[in-house]
């Protein structure tokens, strides 16, 4: 993902407007690459923008998902996620604290675009995988007999 003025820019260039909001918004991603949410988002930007509502946040980070400036991930976390990180690559993801950890595949990328395997036009390819984070798992009580 491009830094702010990139996006302010990549924004206008596409007709679009940049409000006070969405640059604070942009700023937001850029300083903490990686996996937003929307929540979180508005949590950051909210003490220097008090006038924007969550809506405005959703709706930025939805158009920049649509513009290809981040990705979109559902994971079954219960909150929504917006990946800056735009080459392919998998997900660790803890069953306790739902923390979601970057992973290089290796294998899937002859898949995307076009012809994947038994036929299917793969638009994208997604590996999850989930388990336990080293914090989780060092607090975990034991398991077994």
């Amino acid at each position: 993902m491009e830094d702010p003025e990139g996006l302010a820019a990549f924004f206008r260039s596409r007709g679009l407007k940049v409000t006070p909001q969405r640059q604070a918004i942009f700023a937001s991603l850029h300083r903490a690459p990686g996996h937003a949410t929307a929540e979180g988002v508005y949590r950051d930007v909210r003490p220097a923008v008090p006038t924007i509502s969550l809506k405005t946040v959703y709706e930025t980070l939805h158009c920049l998902a649509g513009l290809g400036q981040l990705r979109l991930l559902e994971l079954g976390t219960g909150s929504m996620l917006f990946d800056s990180r735009l080459t392919p690559h998998g997900h660790l993801i803890c069953r306790v604290c739902d923390d979601t950890v970057d992973v290089e595949v290796v294998g899937t990328e002859a898949w995307v675009p076009g012809a994947g395997p038994l036929g299917f036009a793969v638009s994208h390819v997604e590996v999850i995988a989930r388990g336990l984070c080293a914090s989780c798992r060092d607090h975990a009580p034991p398991t077994g007999a």
